[in-house]
């Protein structure tokens, strides 16, 4: 929840290249190899050298965390949940 929070503010989101993250926030984020502190610091550096892309990526973050606002969240599962259920009986049509 940190990311969402931090996206919520429109800040850049700097964040370990793990499959999750990539899946949420791609194009929304930078990214660094989680073994590498190296990366980490290059990507803060990236940041830090260019507030045109701090604010383009913030923006970008801030859009795509209006994806995952609770009321969505809820539809979506409801969704999900609502294509599990058997599909109801068709009443019988009798002919007069």
């Amino acid at each position: 929840l940190a990311a969402l929070e931090g996206a919520r503010a429109g800040a850049a989101l700097v964040l370990a290249d793990i499959p999750t993250y990539r899946e949420l926030w791609w194009q929304a984020a930078l990214f660094f190899d989680p073994r590498d502190p190296d990366a980490l610091a290059a990507v803060i550096d990236r940041f830090a050298g260019d507030p045109d892309l701090r604010r383009e990526m913030g923006g970008r973050a801030l859009a795509r965390s209006r994806l995952y606002s609770p009321h969505l969240q809820a539809r979506a599962m409801a969704d999900i949940y609502r294509a599990l259920l058997p599909l109801p009986a068709s009443p019988l049509v009798r002919s007069a």
